[in-house]
């Protein structure tokens, strides 16, 4: 059983859904991938959690045991300071709210304006004057899902993928040693 958190009057034992007894594979991207993949779940589950205020040092025993499982699955990363690691950590944090909080609006309808924005970009891209945008909202972008599905977008399995895709390419820029000071 994890530890029960009360927000607002309402509790619940989010940090103790998180699975931190995951054995690591070695492999850091991996590892922090799973480990978004576990925190997003919680979020969607609780999407109250998005709107507590992020706190420097606001941490309790589970947040705890989060950081050190994060910091473990880091370990095999070389040059990387400890500084370093924990920015990795705290930026995956923020974008796994980020994204959590981006797929739940996409689950609502859209509103209005949301309608009108996207007929918007999609007038837009097609009179020629933005190929790049075309081309990335087709699907066609070099770096782009070659089927057109993208972030917040489509079905679960889909914003799923994007999730992943994403966390992924942003712990790979994350990960690199800092070059030498000069």
């Amino acid at each position: 059983m994890g530890l029960v958190v009360a927000v607002g009057g309402r509790c619940v034992e989010s940090p103790g859904e998180i699975d931190l007894d995951a054995e690591l594979t070695g492999d850091p991207v991996t590892d922090l991938v799973a480990l978004a993949t576990r925190t997003q779940r919680v979020h969607l589950r609780h999407p109250w959690l998005l709107e507590v205020p992020p706190e420097a040092l606001r941490v309790g025993p589970r947040g705890l045991d989060y950081l050190e499982f994060a910091l473990r699955a880091l370990e095999p990363v070389a040059g990387l300071t400890g500084p370093g690691k924990l920015e990795a950590v705290a930026v995956l944090n923020a974008l796994v709210a980020m994204l959590s909080g981006a797929e739940l609006r996409a689950r609502r309808s859209p509103t209005g304006r949301q309608a009108a924005q996207a007929a918007y970009l999609g007038a837009v891209a097609g009179r020629g004057g933005h190929p790049l945008l075309a081309a990335a909202l087709a699907g066609g972008a070099a770096d782009g899902p070659a089927d057109g599905a993208h972030l917040g977008a489509g079905d679960a399995a889909g914003a799923g993928a994007g999730f992943e895709r994403v966390v992924r390419r942003v712990l790979a820029g994350l990960l690199v040693p800092d070059p030498p000071v000069r």
